[in-house]
């Protein structure tokens, strides 16, 4: 196979973290070197000042590379109060990430989230309209223009209509007891998805009715051997909610951190619309839909992977709609729009070897009672926790820098030691010489050491900050006064303007940054920008980034 037709991905993770390898910086330093000034430059060794000086540089670009690994949480920590703490310079995810219903999935979310859905469908509704194209005139009802000749009259379909099939839960007994209570409840369902439709709704879409989704009612019968030990009342508890859930599933909710354990990142958690009682898993709503056909195979399937069942005898399914003298039936096609649902003719009865044993319905409906409890509970905790935890983190003076001058030995003579009294004039000049020419790395590093502590302002959503390049005073070198005029060692912001203003595109900065955090979930921005640009003109670039 050849290399053009294999998958091409971008690693996520792209640094080597070479910036940590102190030997590997002071080798690839040697080698510009060599490459730079060999014909002048011959002496590598350690005794070399020159060398003396890459090592120095080396350690201070390992002091950086450490820094940008600390956790992020301390490195956007505020220094104080005034910027606020992360959850206020950040959104949460809940705000950030979710969206209004896009599609007929994002719909089924919102439904089944209201209480006493159990599962639902979106179906078109077929609305027929007919044109009188002699008098312009539109109708519903085709024998309005009988009298029109045929080709003057046009048909065509109303799109946006839909209709809401819903599966109901299943309803206390000994709160629901008659018709009239259980007809009321499923009216009130009806009426919140109604409302939660047209408060989300597209434009040019409407819902035309909600009706509960009609059944299609099969028959299963069975001979099922047991172990001796299994209790049978458990089992077939187990088997008749196995089997419902196969004929029509039921969509459960997760945890946050369920949804985590099952692989999915935060932004597919949050994807979609925000729902109260928790997440909703995609891939599952999408399996559950309604079922199109039975299979006795999967009937064979769900009933030997119950716990206590050793084997089947005999196994039928029936289609109780269209009953035929077909001695086998391997295969039943449910009618469309329809959910499959256990007729009252099915039969389950149990064996231990060659004696049958028989069900006690009381301990059966107790069983069930339970078994439903129990996911119920793991339901109800789902709703809970939603929000992904934004650590705590402390502020280390991440940005704070101190020169790599008084690092070097004594006898350099530009530490805070200084040379000694009786040095020459010619020597003194020297030490300020080199402390001079080291001044240039060091308010480089100053600068690169500035733009991490500042990391916090160019990601937090306030927006304040009126520059992208950031630099501080260099400090903490003897005699430095001496060294530089129309320095200001006291006000960053005039310094940084100084050194920086004529480099520091701001806007085009800010922009680069945005796009490269929207790349990162493979969003674009095209569309609003270009409706900026009409909107705006040449200062749409500013308005995007606001």
């Amino acid at each position: 196979m050849s290399d053009i037709n294999q998958h091409i991905s971008i690693p996520k993770k792209v640094e080597k973290q070479n910036d940590l390898d102190y030997s590997f910086l002071r080798l690839k330093g040697i080698e510009y070197i060599e490459q730079l000034g060999s014909k002048l430059w011959t002496d590598y060794n350690t005794h070399d000042p020159g060398i003396t000086i890459l090592e120095m540089l080396c350690y201070a670009i390992t002091d950086l590379g450490l820094r940008i690994e600390l956790p992020v949480e301390n490195i956007l920590s505020p220094e104080d109060n005034s910027s606020g703490t992360l959850e206020e310079q950040f959104f949460k995810a809940s705000r950030i990430l979710p969206s209004k219903p896009l599609n007929h999935y994002d719909y089924r979310k919102l439904f089944i989230d209201i209480e006493g859905v159990k599962n639902c469908w979106l179906k078109k509704y077929e609305k027929k309209v007919y044109v009188d194209c002699k008098n312009d005139m539109l109708s519903y009802n085709q024998e309005v223009f009988n009298s029109i000749p045929n080709d003057l009259e046009k048909e065509f379909l109303l799109q946006g209509l839909y209709t809401v099939l819903v599966d109901f839960d299943s309803l206390n007994p000994e709160k629901y007891k008659t018709i009239d209570q259980i007809k009321t409840k499923h009216n009130e369902v009806k009426e919140a998805i109604k409302t939660k439709y047209h408060k989300n709704r597209n434009l040019c879409e409407d819902l035309v009715e909600v009706a509960e989704v009609q059944k299609h009612p099969i028959a299963i019968c069975t001979y099922i051997d047991i172990l001796p030990g299994a209790d049978e009342e458990l089992v077939h508890a187990k088997v008749l909610i196995a089997i419902e859930k196969y004929f029509s599933p039921s969509v459960r909710f997760y945890s946050l951190q369920q949804m985590f354990d099952k692989g999915y990142r935060s932004d597919e958690i949050f994807e979609g619309p925000v729902l109260d009682n928790g997440f909703i898993d995609s891939d599952e709503l999408k399996n559950a839909d309604l079922r199109t056909e039975v299979r006795l195979s999967d009937i064979m399937n769900i009933i030997m992977g119950i716990n206590g069942v050793n084997f089947i005898k005999e196994i039928t399914i029936i289609d109780c709609n269209n009953q035929t003298d077909e001695e086998k039936t391997w295969n039943i096609c449910v009618e469309e729009g329809k959910k499959p649902v256990l007729c009252h003719m099915s039969t389950f009865s149990y064996f231990k070897g060659v004696l049958p044993v028989n069900i006690n319905n009381k301990k059966l409906n107790q069983y069930k009672t339970e078994l439903e409890s129990e996911e119920t509970t793991e339901q109800e905790d789902a709703k809970y926790n939603k929000e992904i935890i934004i650590p705590s983190g402390t502020y280390l003076n991440t940005d704070r820098y101190t020169t790599i001058q008084n690092d070097f030995p004594d006898t350099y003579g530009i530490s805070q030691a200084g040379l000694p009294s009786i040095s020459t004039t010619e020597r003194k000049s020297q030490a300020k010489q080199l402390k001079a020419y080291l001044l240039f790395f060091d308010q480089i590093l100053a600068s690169y050491f500035s733009h991490l502590g500042k990391v916090k302002d160019l990601l937090t959503v306030n927006n304040k900050l009126r520059k992208s390049y950031f630099t501080q005073a260099v400090s903490g070198i003897k005699d430095f006064e001496e060294l530089i005029t129309d320095y200001n060692n006291t006000d960053a912001d005039e310094l940084t303007d100084s050194l920086f203003s004529k480099l520091d595109k701001r806007i085009d900065r800010k922009n680069m940054l945005l796009d490269h955090l929207i790349a990162r979930f493979a969003e674009k921005f095209s569309d609003y920008a270009f409706l900026m640009k009409e909107i705006y003109g040449s200062h749409a670039d500013e308005a995007i980034i606001i």
